[in-house]
């Protein structure tokens, strides 16, 4: 499966890595920091036993002599975590005193008595050393003193410090990523505003953004939108122009031709009505309602005028549920109601409980009932349209609020437009709609949630 685009993982791939680079450079760098100062501390003391060596190197008829008594053996040799080694030797490498083994750098030894620090091994063991080149008084030759220890200490002062310096960092890591992910929910906020917006819009809401308050990064972002919510908004201006228009211009002709077949049933008996003529009649009758639901989705549509009003839902709703008993329903509506106030277009309001039901006892058979009823739930009006016909398929539950959209068990009835009305008018008041299917037997539920009075 592929990975969404995101700008936050972006943003966390690029500055994550980043923080992690400088970490181990802080720590490389606090690890060489740490060995300079170990070795700063470290070294002079080994100087000082080197200088202590030198107290004891003495020239005797011009030889040299190097006396080392057990006091100061012991005192050059001891140490609690090292260990210690010291060799005094001639320019040419005879030992006169102490380790045999220990390396002496001839090459890099100044004339000045200047000290000399360098990394050595004895007995598989690394070593600091330091080493010195002296010229006792008189005509004696010049002597190479030494002193080397383990590097224990060194060590543990090392590990000391790196800790001492690492552990903050690791702190200020995890602070430095608790603000990066801060920053970033607070630079992104925009964004997140500015989808919520355009998310809760209506389809059909074409109000500009307000950019004036936005970053200066996504103010091109908001204008281009704006630019498209105005050419979206001039389109579908035409679109319902044309689509009003249209239907007022038909509506004549059609209402002239739906006459004059009418009256050409008239003149002769139902036993001589040809079937050509019955299909005219039929056809002429569908043509004639989806005339009627163009005009009456171009009314409903936003950017008409309401008059909005209050009103006795129990009233209302009897009225319209008695208009379509006279047009045919009969016996199959039944319906219970409770007092109840309303505020909105009840003309429209009747037109969208009309198509609704009409739709119910379309889809449902010739002698199944359909119930309407309309009650209170939670301080809110609720209307409930139940039928017993087919049902309505999982996977188009999303579409039947579609324009032209019929159903395959609606049996090519229908102009594909009543739902459609009823979803433009509920959406205008603020209506929510949900379908389910019933639980006692096949068939539909309908529920519109009227919005709480205020």
């Amino acid at each position: 499966m592929s990975v969404q685009p995101s700008i936050r993982r972006r943003l966390r791939l690029w500055l994550l890595p980043s923080l992690l680079a400088v970490l181990l450079l802080s720590a490389v760098s606090a690890y060489y920091r740490a060995v300079e100062i170990s070795n700063t501390v470290y070294d002079r003391a080994l100087y000082d036993g080197v200088l202590t060596l030198g107290i004891l190197v003495h020239v005797d008829h011009g030889r040299v002599h190097v006396d080392v008594p057990p006091v100061a053996r012991r005192m050059l040799e001891v140490d609690p975590l090292d260990t210690i080694y010291f060799t005094v030797k001639d320019e040419q490498g005879h030992t006169l005193q102490g380790d045999a083994q220990l390396p002496l750098p001839y090459g890099r030894l100044r004339k000045d008595d200047k000290p000399v620090f360098y990394d050595a091994r004895i007995d598989e063991q690394p070593v600091r050393v330091a080493c010195v080149r002296i010229q006792p008084l008189g005509h004696a030759p010049a002597v190479l003193l030494a002193v080397a220890e383990t590097l224990k200490k060194r060590r543990q002062m090392q590990q000391s410090i790196l800790r001492e310096s690492i552990a903050p960092q690791f702190l200020f890591l995890g602070l430095a990523l608790g603000l990066l992910w801060w920053a970033m929910r607070r630079a992104l906020q925009p964004l997140d505003l500015l989808s919520q917006s355009m998310d809760s819009r209506s389809a059909l809401d074409f109000t500009p953004l307000d950019v004036a308050g936005m970053p200066g990064e996504i103010r091109p972002l908001g204008e281009a939108f704006n630019g498209l919510i105005r050419r979206y908004a001039a389109s579908f201006s035409l679109q319902q122009r044309f689509t009003a228009n249209a239907a007022h211009q038909l509506r004549t002709p059609v209402a002239g031709m739906r006459a004059m077949i009418e009256a050409q049933m008239l003149d002769q008996p139902e036993s001589s009505w040809t079937p050509l003529l019955r299909r005219l009649h039929q056809s002429t009758l569908r043509l004639t309602r989806l005339v009627q639901q163009l005009l009456l989705l171009a009314r409903a549509e936003p950017g008409n005028a309401r008059a909005h009003q209050s009103f006795d839902m129990a009233a209302w709703l009897e009225e319209v549920l008695r208009e379509v008993q006279r047009g045919g329903a009969g016996a199959r509506l039944r319906w219970s109601a409770q007092a109840q106030l309303a505020e909105g277009d009840a003309a429209m309001l009747g037109e969208m409980l009309r198509n609704l039901v009409d739709n119910a006892l379309r889809y449902s058979g010739p002698e199944s009932p359909v119930e309407v009823h309309l009650r209170t739930e939670q301080g809110r009006a609720l209307i409930v349209v139940e039928d017993r016909g087919p049902g309505i398929a999982q996977d188009e539950v999303h579409r039947i609020f579609e324009r032209f959209y019929r159903s395959a068990a609606g049996g090519g009835e229908g102009t594909g437009l009543g739902l459609a009305i009823v979803k433009e008018i509920a959406d205008a008041h603020a209506i929510q709609i949900q379908v389910q299917a019933r639980s006692d037997g096949p068939g539909s539920r309908f529920i519109l949630r009227w919005p709480l009075p205020s």
